[in-house]
């Protein structure tokens, strides 16, 4: 517990509680309920600039939930904080740089399917006491959040156009996401 940041790094600041799964994500089934109180918890936060919160990262998960409604389809959506270390320290925490998500879903054709993104939010972080600027969002492959997280997902990767194309080719695969109309599933 001592170790579990708490309200004191959020307030007075434009530092906002960035939900790592986002509440109406779990809300289904019958723990609907308490699925929905679960992502309040500090442990499903990460600090997240105010204005990269609620756009941007935003509107990538309104992207993801609008197509999985529309699908009528299941998706399966890991996310989570890239953690370097330089790092910036804020009020004695690390405050991570970028975050990234990988969706796993099945295809229009039934086959399995995934994609990656990588939302930087770098430039920002010098300005917490100060006003926002531009942020980046990025679509990547699977194997490039694998490489900068640590963490596996699997065969995801072949399942990732950005990923099989990387692999062909032997270069990083990136496209940068100005709105909605860039994401590509």
């Amino acid at each position: 517990a001592e170790a579990q940041i708490g309200e004191s790094l959020y307030a007075d600041n434009l530092l906002d509680r960035g939900h790592l799964v986002r509440r109406q994500d779990p809300n289904w089934g019958k723990e609907a309920e308490t699925a929905n109180s679960d992502t309040f918890h500090f442990t499903n936060c990460s600090p997240q600039m105010a204005a990269f919160n609620q756009k941007t990262w935003l509107e990538l998960e309104d992207y993801i939930l609008e197509n999985t409604r529309r699908w009528k389809s299941r998706v399966t959506v890991f996310s989570g904080p890239v953690l370097r270390e330089d790092d910036r320290s804020y009020r004695n925490v690390k405050i991570p740089s970028a975050f990234w998500k990988v969706v796993a879903f099945l295809g229009d054709d039934g086959k399995p399917s995934a994609s990656a993104y990588m939302i930087d939010q770098s430039s920002e972080l010098g300005k917490l006491e100060i006003v926002f600027g531009p942020l980046r969002t990025w679509q990547r492959s699977v194997l490039q959040i694998e490489k900068l997280t640590g963490i596996s997902f699997g065969d995801l990767a072949s399942y990732d156009g950005f990923s099989n194309e990387e692999r062909l080719t032997g270069t990083r695969i990136e496209a940068q996401i100005r709105g909605p109309q860039d994401i590509r599933l």
